[in-house]
């Protein structure tokens, strides 16, 4: 017989096996990639550079969302395949992509106003777009999420198949820090 807390489900017996579930994963992520775009983008600074470019005409006192992390956002979410505005919602909670986007409480459990609680991350209305070239292998790879108060734990899933070439790509970018040189961006 399993002991199971009053929240877990009984699916099926194998044997003297029970198959359980419950709910107490904790944040979990299909988008376990976007750290490689997020390392892409500290070697090359292109969306730093970008956000540059605006004024924001906000008042600063006010801010919980810089242009930089509009713009991040954004195009990260892009990169993983979520081109229309409605996944922003359900985005607007992923610790993760909240992390790699450069909010400092990746939980948004500090937001101003209640309402915004619990969902680090703003909606956004820039426009719709598309990529998906190397999403399906180096970005859309499941994850277990743990934020503590020291760190933001990514467990990438042991089953993802293409290990050595994340590893590889992840060794690549690495290396170039600090050795790309761009010339200013003009806006």
């Amino acid at each position: 017989m399993t002991h199971c807390s009053k929240d877990a489900m009984e699916f099926k017996t194998l044997g003297r096996r029970s198959v359980v579930a419950d709910f107490s994963g904790g944040h979990i992520t299909s988008d376990a990639g976007v750290l490689l775009l997020d390392k892409t983008d500290q070697v090359l600074g292109l969306l730093r550079r970008a956000a540059a470019c605006f004024t924001d005409h906000r008042d600063a006192d006010l801010i919980e969302h810089t242009v930089e992390h509009l713009i991040r956002r954004r195009v990260f979410a892009l990169a993983l395949g979520y081109e229309d505005l409605n996944d922003h919602d359900e985005l607007s909670r992923d610790p993760l992509l909240a992390a790699v986007v450069g909010k400092r409480e990746p939980t948004g459990a500090a937001r101003r106003k209640p309402r915004d609680r619990n969902r680090p991350l703003a909606g956004t209305s820039l426009a719709h777009g598309r990529c998906d070239t190397i999403r399906l292998k180096l970005l859309k790879i499941g994850a277990s999420v743990k934020v503590s108060v020291r760190r933001v734990r990514v467990s990438l899933a042991g089953g993802y198949p293409l290990q050595s070439l994340f590893r590889w790509v992840c060794r690549r970018l690495e290396a170039a820090m600090g050795r790309v040189r761009f010339c200013p961006l003009r806006c």
